[in-house]
C-alpha cells in the first residue's frame, strides 16, 4: 500500500496544483487580453495564445491520466504500471511551452540589449531552448515506444538530461542577461522612483528565474534518483504551467510598471508647479530665485507593442 501511495499521491498533488495554477493564468490572460489585445505586436500575441493552446491540451491530457490511475484503476496498482496514451504527452508539451516562453525572452534580450553580445546570447538562447524542445519530443517518443511502463524508464535517462538540462541552462542565462542589461540601464538613471522601478524589474526578473530553473532541476533530480514513484510527475504537471505563469506575468507587469510611471509623472508636475508658485511669491516679495526648473527623465520602453510604448 505505501508503494502505490508513492505513485498515486504526488499524481494527485500534481494535478490538483495544476489546476490552481491554470486558474492563475486563466486570470492573468483575461488581464493580458483587456490590457494589450489591441497594441501588442502580433508576434506577442501569437506566443501568449500558442502557449494557452498548449496549456489547454496538457490540461486534458493530465486529467486523461489521473481519471485513468485513480479512478478506474482505483485499488488496482496494475493502471499504475500500464499507463494511458495521455501519459507520454506530458513531456513534449512542458517542452513546447517552455521553448515559447523562452524564445520570448530570447527575443526581449534582442530587442533590449542593443549590442552584438547580447544578440548572439539571445540567438544561443533560443538554439538550447529548441534543443531541450527536441529532448523533450524524444523523451515523448521513447516512452511511447517502451509500452509507456514506468518501470523501464531508466533506458530515458540521457534524453531526460539533455532536456531538462537545457531548460535549466535557458533559464539561467535569461535571468543573468536580464539582470546585466537592466543594472546596466540603472546606472543610466538619475532619479531615485525610476531606479526603484528597475530595482523591482530586477527582483522580479530574479524570483521568476528562478522559480522555472528549480522546478526543471527538481523534475530531473527526483528522475534520477528514484524512478519507482510518481515525484517527477508531479514536477511534470507543475512545469509548464509555471512557465507559462511567468510569461503573462512578464507582459502584464508592464501596466502596474505605466501606473509607477504616471504617478511619478503627476508627482514630478505638482513638485514643478508648487516651485513656480514659489518662484512667482517670492518676486513678489523682492526675493531672487532661479529663474526655471529644468527636469528631465530617462525612461527604457519595452518594444513589444505597436504604437504605444510601455514601461520595460
Amino acid at each position: 500500500m505505501s508503494e502505490y501511495i508513492g505513485f498515486t499521491g504526488p499524481l494527485y498533488i500534481g494535478s490538483v496544483l495544476s489546476w490552481f495554477l491554470c486558474g492563475s493564468f486563466m486570470v492573468q490572460l483575461y488581464d493580458y487580453y483587456i490590457l494589450y489585445q489591441e497594441n501588442d505586436q502580433r508576434f506577442i500575441k501569437f506566443i501568449v495564445y500558442f502557449v494557452f493552446a498548449a496549456e489547454i491540451a496538457q490540461l486534458i491530457m493530465m486529467n486523461h491520466t489521473v481519471w485513468y490511475i485513480m479512478v478506474e484503476g482505483y485499488g488496482d496498482p496494475t493502471h499504475i504500471f500500464n499507463t494511458p496514451w495521455s501519459s507520454a504527452s506530458a513531456p513534449v508539451l512542458n517542452g513546447i511551452t517552455s521553448a515559447a516562453v523562452q524564445i520570448f525572452f530570447a527575443w526581449r534580450i534582442w530587442m533590449l540589449g542593443r549590442h552584438k553580445a547580447a544578440h548572439v546570447l539571445s540567438v544561443f538562447i533560443a538554439l538550447v531552448s529548441v534543443m531541450g524542445f527536441a529532448a523533450s519530443l524524444a523523451t515523448t517518443i521513447q516512452f511511447d515506444l517502451l509500452g509507456r511502463a514506468p518501470d523501464r524508464l531508466h533506458a530515458l535517462k540521457p534524453t531526460v538530461i539533455v532536456w531538462h538540462s537545457a531548460s535549466f541552462l535557458c533559464d539561467m542565462l535569461i535571468t543573468a542577461s536580464m539582470v546585466a542589461i537592466l543594472s546596466r540601464s540603472r546606472r543610466k538613471i538619475s532619479f531615485r522612483n525610476t531606479e526603484r522601478v528597475i530595482n523591482r524589474l530586477i527582483v522580479n526578473t530574479i524570483e521568476t528565474g528562478a522559480v522555472t530553473a528549480v522546478i526543471a532541476l527538481l523534475d530531473l533530480v527526483f528522475f534520477l534518483l528514484d524512478t519507482h514513484n510518481f515525484l517527477y510527475v508531479c514536477m511534470d504537471y507543475l512545469l509548464g504551467r509555471i512557465f507559462s505563469n511567468v510569461l503573462l506575468a512578464s507582459l502584464n507587469g508592464r501596466h502596474r510598471l505605466r501606473n509607477m510611471n504616471d504617478e511619478y509623472s503627476t508627482s514630478l508636475s505638482r513638485t514643478a508647479d508648487e516651485i513656480r508658485l514659489g518662484e512667482i511669491t517670492g518676486r513678489n516679495q523682492g526675493q531672487s530665485l532661479p529663474e526655471g526648473v529644468h527636469i528631465s527623465t530617462e525612461i527604457h520602453i519595452d518594444a513589444s507593442s505597436e504604437g504605444k510604448g510601455y514601461p520595460l
